[in-house]
Parts: C-alpha cells; structure tokens; sequence
C-alpha cells in the first residue's frame, strides 16, 4: 500500500468499480446478504418505526430476569373470554374507604350563624314592641349572631349561652327558661342561617365554586355538583377527588353516574376538587395515512368514556394499506397482575401489583374485528401495528440500488 500515491490509489479503486466484474460482484453480494438481514439479523440496517412482529413475540417473557428483554413483558392473544374478563375488571365500587351513610349531626358548631326570636304572650312584657301594633302578642328578632369560639352566643336579659354541641331545639328550652322569670310566658324560636361546622367544599373546575351547607338529611356527591353548578368540562373528562380524614379517593364523574351505588353521601368536612384531566392513546406503526397530508400527532384525545380498540385504530386513521401487518396489531399497558392471573399468565416473577404486558390482535382473521370492537382502552394506552415482511423487504432492496448511484454521486465529488 506505501508503494502507491494516493492519486493511483483513488484511480486503482474508481477503474475497479468502473469494471463490469465489479458491479457484478456487488449485485451477487446484495442478494447473498438479502436472506441473512431480512432474516432477523436486519435490525439496525433498515429504517423502521418499531419492532417487527417477530421481535415482538421473540422477547415476550414470563419472567422478569429474560436477558434477551430490558423490561419483561408478556404477550397475550385477544380471544372472546380474554376481552369479556377485561371488560369486567374496569368500573365497580368506588371511593370504597368513604362509604357509609353520612349522617349529619344537627348540633351547632363553631361558626354557625343563629336566628333567634322571642315571643311574649302579652303586650308591654319585657320585649315590648315600639311600633304600637294592635296584636295581641310581642315578639321581636335578635339580630343574627355568630357562634363564637367558646361556643357561645348571647341572648338579651339571658347573657351568654353555650351552643357549640347543642341542638337548637336544646338551645329553645334554655333560652327559654332563662326568660321565664321576666318575660310573659316566653316562647323562643332558634333557626340555623348559616351552617358554617357543618359544611362541604366544591372547588376546581366547576362553575361555581361553593361552600355547601349540609342539612340534616345530609347530601351526596351528585347534589352537591349541580349545587356548585356543574362541571365545566364533559364526565369523562373531570375526576373528581374527595379529601376526607387526610385521605383522597378520585374517579371519573362518568364512573359515578353509570353506579348508584358510587353517588356516596359526603361529610361535614369533605372538600371536593373537580380536575380536567384530558385521558389520550398513543399510535405508532403503521397507523395513519402514508402521505405528509396525514396526522403528525401521534396523540390522541378520548372522545368519549369507553372507546374500544377498534375505535381507536380508527381515529388514528386506521391501518396502513401498504405497510401494516394486519396480524400484529399489539396493545402495549401495564395491566394488574390479579387481572393476568385470572387469565392464566404465571406472573409469580413479576414483582408488583402492575406487569408490562402486550395484547396482540390478529387482523388478518375476520373475527379480530369483532374483538377489537369489544375491547376498551385505558388512559395512557399504546398502540403498535407492525410493518409487514415485505415492506422491508423492499426497503432493503432500494437501499442496495441507492448503493451505484451513492458511488457514482461521491467519484464526481472527488473528481
């Protein structure tokens, strides 16, 4: 190599490629490597936009510790009993720590608000009115007052009274009794204005954030919404989330529709948060259109509370007709380990309640369709439709005629 300049070098190597042999010698070297990089030894060659189907399957596990897999999943294929045992696992009883009949006490609290009036069996008592009505009677209102904290609240010619842990019929009889000796036969009427101790708050995206008084009978979830005015975005998109004793439970405000039983009674105390929160899939593969008219968001918002598989495949614009291997249309989510279980799956080497897990729909069979119409995704679900064999098959074959036309482009560069 030292006895030659680089000018006969590059010479010596142009009149090499320039040679009939030569281009023979590369289209017999393209089709040798055709079998082996198309046989699975092609990963990392040719453009692609995920795994083929059969890497998919190759490094499905039922263990964690699998070398061949850097997080272990396993594969399952979509039949009948697989989707109806999903189907059954999503909704059920909700806010399963706050159940319970909330009763109400009817005590008075701290920061209750009180209405009270007293009557007197005759004219000129102790509460004599200055308005010389002709009624038999006298009566006359205090002015509303607060329940201090010491729990009192102070009643003309009766002084401070505890109310605090009281009924206002309690507080009737000692107001009362305390006027006895005064007023003329006294009668004494204790309405709550304002229920301040015994309370709810509704806040975040509703259209009127409130706090709620709560009545004896008490109130649920439901009311005290439409008492807040409703929530500003669609049921499927607002979790609601009740904070209750330091502790918080959520769930979709559709969830708590479709169930009675979810419509739980609140307590004195509870705050209740409405949060939109958008739920969206992801679709990779080929999905979509093929031209540069097509979606660039691989993204895609839920339009409703229970959309299927096929529902989804369809609003990202469906299978790509000359690139989709309608046999691996696989759905990639982490699903519980209870639910697997059930299924069969040995998931004992999976640590934790959740196992990364695949579900493969076959496509090519006329009967996947009516499986993938009955499958519902979930928030954060991943789509993935594999390319078929023959698209890389293609590709590989426009990569090797590039390669003439690269060499030829880089000899008039150097030329």
């Amino acid at each position: 190599m030292n006895e030659f300049t680089t000018t006969n070098f590059k010479g010596g190597f142009w009149t090499m490629l320039s040679s009939g042999n030569t281009r023979r010698c590369f289209a017999w070297a393209g089709l040798a490597l055709i079998s082996s990089l198309l046989g699975g030894c092609a990963g990392g060659v040719l453009p692609s936009s995920g795994p083929a189907s059969a890497r998919v399957f190759k490094d499905s596990v039922e263990t964690i510790g699998n070398p061949n897999s850097v997080v272990g999943y396993v594969v399952v294929n979509l039949r009948p009993e697989i989707v109806s045992l999903l189907n059954s696992e999503d909704g059920g009883r909700l806010f399963s720590n706050m159940r319970g009949r909330g009763k109400t006490s009817v005590a008075l609290g701290v920061g209750d608000v009180v209405s009270i009036t007293i009557y007197e069996a005759q004219r000129g008592g102790l509460f004599t009115s200055t308005e010389g009505n002709a009624a038999p009677g006298n009566a006359v209102e205090i002015p509303r007052q607060q329940v201090d904290l010491a729990g009192n609240i102070t009643v003309p010619y009766a002084g401070a009274i505890k109310a605090a842990g009281r009924s206002p019929q309690d507080l009737q009889l000692e107001i009362k009794n305390k006027l006895s000796g005064r007023a003329i036969d006294p009668q004494v009427i204790v309405s709550v204005a304002d229920r301040i101790s015994n309370s709810i708050s509704v806040l975040g995206e509703v259209n009127t954030p409130s706090r709620i008084p709560i009545e004896p009978g008490g109130i649920q979830l439901l009311p005290a919404l439409a008492k807040a005015g409703g929530t500003k975005a669609p049921a499927f998109e607002s979790l609601i989330s009740i904070q209750r004793d330091g502790r918080i439970d959520s769930a979709l405000l559709v969830a708590v529709n479709e169930r009675p039983d979810n419509n739980i009674q609140l307590r004195p105390g509870d705050v209740v948060t409405v949060t939109r929160r958008p739920r969206y899939f992801l679709a990779f593969g080929a999905t979509g259109q093929t031209t540069t008219l097509g979606p660039l968001d691989r993204r895609f918002p839920f339009d409703s509370y229970r959309m299927s598989l096929g529902d989804s495949l369809a609003k990202a614009g469906g299978l790509q007709d000359d690139r989709a291997q309608a046999a691996a249309v696989f759905l990639y989510r982490f699903e519980s380990r209870k639910a697997l279980e059930r299924m069969g799956v040995d998931v004992s080497q999976h640590p934790g309640p959740l196992v990364p897990t695949v579900y493969r729909a076959d496509l090519e069979d006329p009967s996947g369709y009516f499986l993938i119409s009955d499958f519902i995704m979930r928030d954060r679900d991943m789509i993935y439709v594999s390319n078929a064999p023959s698209v890389d098959f293609l590709k590989f074959i426009t990569l090797i005629r590039s390669v003439p036309q690269t060499v030829s482009d880089y000899r008039a560069a150097v030329q």
